[in-house]
């Protein structure tokens, strides 16, 4: 399951439950004809805490997903993570792609607080705390 919403500040995106091949695909192409309609610079809010571990497969396509909202003006973006292995999943696909320069990880199980410290990371570029 995924949605992107076209926000001020550029995308919001939520990831969750089980991804499979097709949707991810599905999810790449939406996402570049969003881009098209969001100002440069911009930046993402990725919601992925009911996201489960992707496959191989999957991963790859996420791969290419980052290099696409950094190849067109994406200057900032913050990931909620709740699972662990998600979590390093997604932090392994990032470092891969260079995506880890302009992203913040916030886990949801130890931060109450990480839709705002989200925010403030993608508006402000104030660093997340905890």
């Amino acid at each position: 399951m995924y949605s992107i919403e076209k926000k001020d500040y550029g995308l919001r995106i939520v990831e969750g439950g089980i991804v499979g091949i097709e949707e991810a695909l599905e999810l790449l192409s939406e996402l570049k004809a969003e881009i098209e309609k969001v100002k440069r610079p911009f930046q993402i809010f990725v919601d992925m805490r009911t996201l489960l571990p992707l496959s191989e497969e999957v991963q790859k396509v996420f791969v290419d997903a980052h290099i696409l909202v950094l190849a067109n003006g994406m200057n900032r973006s913050v990931a909620i993570l709740k699972d662990n292995l998600v979590i390093l999943q997604h932090i392994k696909t990032s470092k891969e792609t260079g995506l880890d320069q302009v992203e913040r990880y916030i886990s949801a199980l130890d931060n109450p607080d990480w839709e705002q410290q989200g925010l403030d990371w993608i508006l402000d570029g104030k660093e997340p705390t905890g």
